[in-house]
């Protein structure tokens, strides 16, 4: 123990994030939070403190030594949690170090394996932790904190003990509601994180009755939901929106992540969406709420989003439409067309949706990735996340018979933004996370992987959030599929400033995967590569970054591409003089109201001369291209708001304006937020009606 420091009788856990380039998870720790005031209850005399970044962990390092240090163990900090917790134990071998979460193998020698590789953890909390790490506590205080006297004493707690004997129980049931977790934010421990940069998080229910194997929550094990009781998830929302107005006000961040795995698909949802809008009314909070929606119960689910206001975005979480692909991954219990009509009932309620869809899966092909989304364009969701196929530790999917069984071929990437050097009780420690990605199959070769996830991007630019709604609005009262609009598009030579965006993004796509786990991490850590990561010239997310990229210095092309590509559609099929003339305008209006959006600097409004009232088309379903002819053409202001500026600074003080801060701004905004609003120039400089593209 260094000299000045003090031993207290504290149980410390860390649910740690990497913050050199950004904060790369935003959300509270309420996952350990939920573990100290279980733990509360168990061991009064104990004095629970949680921590976030890495910086502050150290720090308190520095001046004191807690009795037991925890680490929450995800796919996102597991590098990270394993560097701190070596440090400690070179530093400090007394404390009992213990980890816990879902990045752990379902196959026990893998899981025997890790802990064997692994000595400077003493105990691994398997599954749901609460029950487990309570009493772990207890053993541990009746032992005098002694980390070696305690192995093989508590169910679904896994060990190495020192005579080489492991202990790999995992027999301890699940509790049957939440009711016995004193409310987290009701305890006062998160408090300290309410600094205007981390994103509340509740959960509402704990488990999912879907059997996905590339899920963690698939297994059985999960099966049954655990609700959160009413009252105290009604008394954790107020709590949070009193704290958040506050923030709100000084140009913090305005978001809820709720964690639960289909939220809206029970009763208890629908009440919580009303306690949710009182919150919006009593502290304007939240204005966006991250969670992924039901997979059953569609009605149920529209009623309780509704009730938010646009808050929450529907989830169609297909992954696949192919048949086969849902039968290899047990999603067979899921109606994939189900969720498709909930997007159409959702746009019919006036409520965004969006999809899911995963690259990759079992017995997935070039045609059956390309055949999903273009049911999902048709079937109108809003925006489609296309994912590649991650093979969690935790997950059925992973498993060494999985892998043979579907020939699947993998490679490692660097996780975007997570890595990043601390120093560490006098060390220097450096850390990335590294996930395994499916890149070819049996049905899927390489190159066609590729081909899709050019494809994923022109999805992403072209239709995500709806900056080209009015061409889809347009397309499909022609009869025409908004995938053949995209398909037009890619075939179509690129302008330079629209090729240089996809240049870099298929660049990246190849550079960042790599043949061998253990050699990129080595590699990530020398000091010269994670300056490299670090300064933004490696380890991106490429779909985001560079969707950032076309829409900031390539929106002259990307409309070109666009207008030329709607061209190309009616080819076989020419239009009237009278159309063409309303599509000079629908051009003149989207090339105006995208122009210079994610500039500060940029200049308040621009102009543009219509003969036709776009706005009106984009916002009334009803109306015609006819309907909006104009008795004399008008002259229009295409104006950034007050609110649209406010809403840009928040994200440049926590993001950045760059091309990797826009494109995570645009995963917790929607585009349409940032276009421009357009009004009559006679009224520009008053009270103008709302005339924005969406």
């Amino acid at each position: 123990m260094s000299p000045g420091t003090t031993v207290v009788p504290e149980v410390w856990l860390a649910d740690l994030t990497y913050t050199q380039q950004s904060i790369s998870a935003e959300s509270m720790p309420y996952a350990v939070a939920c573990l100290a005031t279980y733990a509360a209850d168990t061991s009064p005399d104990l004095k629970f403190r949680l921590f976030k970044y890495p910086e502050r962990l150290a720090e308190a390092l520095e001046a004191e030594t807690p009795r037991v240090l925890g680490f929450s163990h995800y796919v996102w900090n597991s590098e990270l949690s394993l560097a701190f917790a070596r440090a400690v134990r070179a530093a400090r071998p007394d404390v009992v170090i213990v980890f816990g979460g879902p990045h752990y193998s379902l196959v026990v020698p893998e899981r025997e394996q890790f802990l064997r590789e692994h000595p400077e953890i003493d105990y691994y909390v398997v599954g749901e932790g609460e029950q487990g790490f309570a009493e772990l506590l207890v053993e541990l205080t009746e032992a005098g904190f002694d980390r070696d006297a305690v192995h093989g004493k508590v169910r679904s707690v896994n060990s190495i003990a020192p005579d080489g004997t492991a202990h790999m129980d995992f027999s301890r049931p699940r509790m049957a509601d939440m009711e016995s977790i004193p409310p987290p934010y009701l305890s006062g421990l998160l408090d300290e994180f309410f600094d205007g940069k981390l994103v509340p998080t509740l959960q509402t229910n704990r488990g999912c009755p879907f059997k996905c194997t590339f899920c963690v929550e698939g297994e059985k094990y999960y099966q049954k939901v655990a609700m959160n009781p009413l009252e105290a998830v009604e008394r954790q929302l107020h709590h949070i929106g009193s704290r958040m107005r506050d923030l709100i006000a000084e140009g913090g961040r305005n978001e809820l992540l709720l964690t639960d795995s289909n939220f809206g698909m029970y009763p208890q949802d629908e009440q919580i969406c009303d306690i949710i809008a009182e919150c919006q009314d009593r502290y304007g909070w939240p204005r966006y709420i991250n969670a992924t929606t039901g997979k059953n119960k569609r009605d149920r689910v529209l009623r309780a989003i509704e009730k938010t206001r646009g808050a929450i975005q529907l989830t169609g979480s297909v992954q696949s439409m192919d048949p086969g692909v849902l039968e290899n991954i047990q999603r067979t219990n899921i109606n994939a067309d189900t969720l498709v009509q909930q997007a159409l009932a959702a746009k019919q309620a006036g409520a965004g949706s969006y999809s899911e869809i995963i690259l990759g899966l079992p017995g997935d092909s070039r045609a059956a990735h390309l055949a999903s989304i273009r049911k999902l364009l048709d079937a109108g969701f809003d925006s489609l996340t296309m994912f590649q196929l991650s093979l969690l530790p935790g997950s059925e999917l992973s498993t060494p018979a999985n892998r043979e069984r579907f020939a699947m071929r993998t490679k490692y990437r660097v996780i975007p933004r997570s890595f990043g050097s601390y120093r560490v009780l006098g060390q220097v420690v450096a850390a990335a996370e590294v996930d395994e990605v499916c890149v070819g199959l049996d049905t899927l070769t390489f190159d066609e992987y590729l081909e899709c996830r050019i494809y994923n991007c022109y999805v992403s630019l072209l239709h995500n959030h709806s900056p080209f709604a009015a061409i889809e609005k347009f397309l499909q009262s022609k009869g025409r599929s908004i995938a053949d609009w995209i398909d037009a598009a890619i075939a179509l030579p690129r302008p330079a400033d629209l090729d240089r965006a996809m240049e870099l993004f298929t660049r990246e796509t190849i550079g960042q995967l790599h043949d061998d786990r253990d050699e990129l991490m080595e590699y990530v850590k020398q000091p010269e590569t994670m300056a490299r990561y670090l300064s933004g010239e490696l380890g991106n997310n490429e779909m985001y970054t560079y969707r950032a990229y076309a829409l900031m210095y390539g929106w002259p092309g990307l409309v070109e591409i666009a207008f030329s590509a709607l061209d190309k559609v009616f080819e076989d099929d020419p239009l009237s003089a009278e159309e063409h003339a309303f599509l000079a305008d629908l051009r003149e209006f989207v090339s105006a109201s995208g122009r210079g959006v994610f500039e500060l600097d940029s200049p308040t409004a621009v102009h543009a001369t219509l003969s036709h009232d776009i706005a009106r088309y984009a916002s009334d379903p009803e109306s015609t291209p006819a309907d909006c002819v104009l008795a004399t053409p008008q002259r229009v202001a295409f104006r950034l708001t007050r609110d649209q500026r406010d809403l840009l600074s928040g994200y440049a003080k926590t993001l950045g304006l760059d091309e990797r801060g826009i494109g995570r701004a645009l995963t917790k905004s929607r585009l349409y937020h940032f276009l421009r609003e357009a009004v009559p120039e006679t009224s520009a400089d008053t009270a103008p009606a709302r005339m924005a593209v969406r």
